[in-house]
Formats: structure tokens, sequence, C-alpha cells
């Protein structure tokens, strides 16, 4: 991300009056902090900006050189992200230069902007834009004042102002910042930098990729000869225009760009500079993305230790550090450390930030979506609840945090199964982006796709299939046609038409979104292994059995490649290939791929989890299609423990679990005990789905045979009219 200028008071040029002795150890305090702070080396830093402040405490309460040590230690505090003990020290210089003499005016303008920084990066946005005006208006109306300086000022407030969507005020503040000064220093000043890169920010934000390329390119060009091209502050240009092109696709000249942002930073920083950590964190996320796992984790791992060992456990940075890691180990299918880490991040943002600031709710979010990997939905729910909650409160009504809050909160419905919800959801998240960034920014896509996918499972196929397109064409547009996230919507577009039986144009689609996968992301990443995976259900459903198999094959290959052999990624693919092989009557391969998976999510899971049991309906099946019904019993009643506990006796789930069973006491002739599971079944089915639903016919199919042969004809002949009702809608 763009870094934002803060005018931090120096020690040199502020023609002070010093006093024998005093002033000399104040001045060299305070020579010898900075030179510490320059070097990354925190702790010493703060014990020379500790004395230098003891030492101007002699000076008197109202002593501007008081104020002068206080601001500077703040600085550091800054650097660390211990805002609150920032926050205090400038309050605290403020006051002593409100109460100094008119010449002190631009050091209390100084002031109010670093303090109007901190108050930023703590989210209080009302208190940092009041604060950033006043400091603009002093210099303003200082007869003394450097254009320069004022520019700076603009340039913030700009900064705010995009990091709260106030676009239009944003691009006025920074334009005009621009150009004050070039006017002022010339159009090859190296203050130019940090602008050019907000403007970028700017413009990649709202989708104008190549204006900010464009931006970003002059950025990094200005700083490169005012400073040439081994300066920290080059780092800073090629980490934004790596983030552009990560952002597009162009991975090859993301990662080229990330590494030389780090081999700069190795060059002219300290070893254990947060800068460098942030570098080495930028380049961790290019390579999770590409699923390079083993290339991520020891950068991910050392950009942590750099901030641990900085002795700044509640840095913002560090945070951000272990949110990385997690979203590492999310990627991989280790969900518990997962958790663990988003649950570290989390603690370091609330006790920063605070429970309610937006940045503690967008960490909530990834917590909530790594908690629902592991089965634990409504607890998902419950989570992605109260991020929303917190980000209603966000930068005014309608911005991208909440936005993304409301859809992660639909997809977890999606889950739970509660599709009119996450609709409704879906809906409301589409409405705000399109306000938020305009109907043809390309971050709408994700959450058309989503909503398309949602109205698929309702057979809403009119609706859905033009938000399908839509969410291609602007993905086509702004990323170009071999991103992945085109061939996302490929993928999504095979499914739909998989639903609606159009089998041509389903192949069509599917076929797109793996060739799009292999060529952007190679033939071995995780996303070619989905492709294949979803190709292979699509032809098992056709009875092309041969390549079924052979997709499912390949798929499971990368899958076991890329995450090892007890990923959930794996134990899916064998459920589905157990799908297939029951069909062929291959019933040993279907029970030895089953048992399999079952492993798998009992190590991943736990043994108590609903996707446990789902398996364990599906393995006690294999033994009903060869009656072998007292070997199916122990894996249905083992299935049906698991389900009662996570949702009690009318769960919905529950319901398959409960007509199974009843197969099986009906299969071994008891069929007074295979009626009440039965009738059961209709009823928690009926409660959730209505009384007409499709899912019903099944049950009541066996429910009638069940009650002839208990000479119960007449019970029966009405259950047969009600299967004829549903059967002939």
């Amino acid at each position: 991300m763009q870094l934002r200028v803060w005018l931090i008071i120096g020690i040199t040029g502020l023609n002070i009056c010093l006093l024998p002795g005093q002033e000399e150890a104040w001045e060299q305090h305070l020579m010898n902090g900075r030179k510490l702070r320059t070097q990354a080396l925190y702790k010493e830093a703060e014990k020379e900006y500790l004395a230098a402040v003891g030492a101007a405490e002699a000076f008197g309460p109202e002593d501007t050189r008081l104020a002068r040590a206080r601001n500077n230690l703040a600085a550091l505090y800054q650097d660390q992200g211990r805002y609150t003990e920032a926050e205090t020290l400038y309050r605290q210089a403020a006051a002593t230069w409100e109460r100094g003499p008119e010449a002190e005016i631009a050091d209390l303008s100084v002031c109010l902007n670093n303090l109007a920084a901190v108050e930023h990066s703590l989210g209080r946005n009302k208190e940092a834009e009041a604060l950033y005006l006043r400091s603009i208006a002093m210099r303003e109306k200082s007869p003394s004042a450097d254009a320069a300086d004022v520019a700076a000022g603009w340039n913030n407030l700009g900064e705010l102002y995009l990091s709260t969507g106030r676009y239009r005020e944003a691009e006025a503040l920074l334009r005009r910042s621009l150009a004050a000064r070039e006017k002022a220093a010339g159009p090859d000043d190296v203050g130019l930098g940090a602008i050019l890169g907000n403007l970028g920010l700017l413009c990649r934000t709202e989708g104008r990729f190549q204006e900010a390329e464009q931006l970003y390119r002059r950025s990094l060009e200005s700083r490169q000869k005012s400073l040439g091209p081994e300066h920290p502050s080059v780092a800073i240009s090629l980490n934004n225009l790596a983030e552009l092109y990560q952002l597009q696709g162009n991975y090859r000249e993301a990662e080229a760009l990330y590494k030389q942002a780090v081999e700069i930073r190795e060059k002219a920083l300290a070893p254990l500079h947060p800068d460098l950590a942030a570098s080495l964190n930028n380049l961790a996320d290019l390579y999770t993305q590409q699923a390079r796992f083993a290339e991520a984790e020891p950068l991910l791992r050392r950009s942590i230790e750099i901030y641990e060992k900085n002795r700044t456990p509640e840095s913002p940075r560090l945070a951000i550090a272990y949110n990385g890691l997690a979203l590492l180990n999310r990627a991989r299918g280790n969900y518990e450390e997962a958790e663990v880490l988003f649950r570290k991040s989390l603690a370091i943002a609330e006790k920063t930030f605070g429970p309610e600031q937006s940045r503690t709710g967008a960490i909530l979010t990834n917590l909530g979506e790594a908690i629902a990997r592991q089965g634990r939905y409504a607890e998902s729910e419950s989570i992605q609840r109260r991020a929303l909650a917190i980000l209603e409160k966000g930068p005014g009504p309608e911005n991208l945090d909440l936005a993304t809050a409301l859809n992660n909160l639909g997809v977890a419905l999606t889950r739970l199964g509660r599709a009119s919800e996450a609709e409704s959801l879906f809906r409301r998240s589409l409405a705000i982006t399109e306000e938020y960034v305009g109907p043809e920014h390309v971050q709408v896509a994700a959450t058309l796709n989503n909503l398309a996918e949602i109205l698929d499972q309702q057979r809403k196929f009119e609706e859905s299939e033009p938000m399908y397109l839509r969410a291609l064409a602007l993905r086509e547009k702004a990323m170009g046609p071999d991103h992945p996230a085109v061939a996302g919507v490929a993928a999504s577009l095979g499914a739909h038409y998989s639903a609606r039986g159009e089998l041509d144009k389903a192949e069509a689609w599917l076929r797109r979104a793996l060739a799009g996968y292999e060529k952007s992301l190679g033939p071995e990443h995780p996303e070619v292994g989905g492709a294949l995976k979803a190709l292979a259900h699509f032809f098992a459903a056709q009875g092309r059995t041969a390549a079924a198999e052979a997709y499912y094959g390949r798929a499971l290959r990368i899958f076991e490649k890329s995450f090892g052999p007890d990923h959930l990624a794996v134990a899916v693919t064998l459920e589905l290939w157990a799908q297939l092989e029951a069909v062929e009557k291959r019933y040993g391969q279907a029970r030895r791929q089953l048992q399999r998976a079952i492993g798998i999510r009992e190590r991943s899971l736990g043994e108590w989890n609903r996707t446990v049991a789902q398996d364990l309906n599906n393995m006690a099946s294999l033994f009903c299609f060869e009656r072998r019904y007292k070997e199916a019993e122990p894996s249905a009643q083992r299935a049906r423990a698991i389900l009662e506990k996570d949702g009690g006796p009318d769960y919905p789930d529950l319901a398959a679990n409960l007509r199974i069973l009843a197969q099986i006491r009906s299969g071994q002739g008891r069929y007074e005990e295979a009626e009440p599971l039965l009738k059961r079944f209709l009823q928690i089915t009926t409660a959730a789905r209505g009384p007409a639903d499709s899912v019903l016919v099944p049950g009541l199919s066996s429910y009638a045979d069940v009650l002839r042969k208990m000479s119960r004809k007449a019970e029966a002949s009405r259950v047969e009219m009600q299967l004829r009702a549903i059967s002939e809608k």
C-alpha cells in the first residue's frame, strides 16, 4: 500500500536557544534516537528519546523543547504501531505549542498533522479529518508557509478521503497537491512520488488500471531519478506497481517487482526493519495466491520473526503478518492452525484499534471463514454477524468492507441451506458495491457470481444466466481473457448449464474453465484440480465412466501433491469417485475410497463433525445396495448420534439418516421399527422443505411399502395419493 506522508519534526534548523550542559544532553539524545530509529533499532531509540524527554523536562513544562522531544518519541511509537502511546504524546506536545508564541505555529501544524495520522490509523476518521483540516488551515494562513508542506497536507487529507471511499474529494485534493508540489519544487521533486502513488491507488481502486499503471510508473521514475535506484523509497513504488499487476493476474511481472523491492530493502535497511518484513509479506501473498506454499511459508515466518524481535507484540503490521500466515494455512487445509493465527491477529486488532473498529471486522470475517471450513457453520454465522455489525458502523452507510461482510455472511448461510436469506444479503452487497465503485467495476463480478449461484439453487435460471455473463464480461474487460478469475466464472457457467440440462454448453464452459486455469496457473495448480473434478462429476452424470475416472484420478493426484494426502479436497474427490464406483456396482472399491475420505474428515475436522456423518450415511447405503444390512447398521447408528448431537432431534440433515435406518430395518423384515423412522423422516423434511417438495418422494414410496407390508392398506393408499400429487407437479 502507498505509505502516507508523515511530517515528523526534525532536530535541525529549529532556531532553539539552549542552556549549557542541559541543551547538549537533550540535543545529543535526540540525535542518537533519530539515528537508531532510521536503523529500526526501536528499543535502543526509545531509551534515547525517553532520555531526551527527561532532559527537556528540566527546562520546564511549558518549554517547547519538551514538546519537540515528546513529538519525536511519539513518532517512534507511531512507527511501531503503538498508537495509543503516540496519541498521548502528540496531544501533550500540541498543548504546549498551543500555549506558546505564534512563532511556533509551524511546529504546531506539523504536530497536528502527525496526530491526525495516528487518529486515522486508529480508525477515528472524523477526528483525523478535523485535525488535518486545522493543520492545513494553519499552514495556508502562515505568511512563511512552505508550499511543498501545504501540498503534503493536502496529500494526507486526500489519502484519508481515499481510504474512506470519498473518491471525488480525494482525487480533487491529490491533484491539487500534485500541481502545487510540481509548481513549488519542480517536476523532478522527490516529494511527488508519494502523491503520484496515492493517485495511482485511487485509480486502481476505481478500476482505472491503465491510468493507475501510468501514475505508479511515474512515481517509480521520479523516485529513481531523485534518490537513485537502490533507495528504500523506490521499493514503495515497486510494491505499488506489483500489487496492480497481481490484481490483473500478471504474476510474473508482479513477482519480479516484489523481489526487486525485497532486494532493495535487504541492502538498504537493517535486518530487522519492519519495511523489509512488509516486502516479505507481499511476496508471500503472491506465492500463496499461486499455491506456491513452500516458497510463501518461510517468507511469512521471517516477517513475523522480524516484528516479534522488534518487541512490538501489538503492532498492526504483526497482525497483518499473522493474517497472511493464516491464509496460507487455510489454503493448505490446515484449518485449525489457520484459526489459531486468525485469533492472534484478531487479538492484536482488538487491542490496537478496539473491538468495534472496521479493521477488526475484516479479520473477524476471515476467522469466520476458517471456522466454516471446519464444518462449524453455526459458529461461523455468529462470527460473520459480529463482523457485519461492526462494519455497519464503518465509514459511511455504504463501503466495500460492509459489502464484503454481507457477501461472506451470505456464503455462510448458503452452506447452512438458507438460500433465501443468502440471496437477500448478496443483493444488498451487490447494491452497495455498485454504488461505491460503479456498476462496471470488476469488484462487482464476485458478488454477481455468488448471487447467480444462489439463484441456480432455486432454479431461477433465467435470472441467473445474465448475471454470470455480466460477471464474465467485467472480468474479461478488467483482467483479460486468461485471468484465473475469468476461468472461475466459466466454471460457474458450466455448472449452471449442467443444472439446466444444456449439456453441450455445460461441457464447453467446463472445458474453458480447465483450459483457463491451466494456462494462467499451470497444470498442477489446485484450481486445475477443481476444474478436473467438476468435469469428472459432469462426465459421471452422463455415464461417461472412463472419462470421469481419468479426470478424478488426475484431480486426486494434483490435490495430494499440492495439499498432502489428508486435505479435505482429497476427501471430496474420493467421495465423488466412490459415487461413480457405486453406480458401476463396484461396491468394494467405493467403500475403500469412502473409508479413506472418512479418515481424512475425522483427522481434519474431528470424529463428531456433521460431514463425517454424511460419509457414514453413504457407507451404510453401500452396504444396503448389497443387502448387507447388519454391516450397514453401525455406520448408520454412528451417523445418527453425530447428527443428533450436532443439530438436535429435528435437525434437517438427520432426515436422510432416518430413511437409511428405516431401509436397514425394512430389509431385515423389521417393519414395525422401520415405520416410525420413516414417519419422523417425513415430519422433519416437511417442516424444512414444505409438503410438496420432491425430496419427500423416496421416503413416501418407502413409507407406503412398509405400511402395506404391515397390512395398513388404507394408510398406504393415502400416502400413495400424496406421492402421486408431488410426482405430477
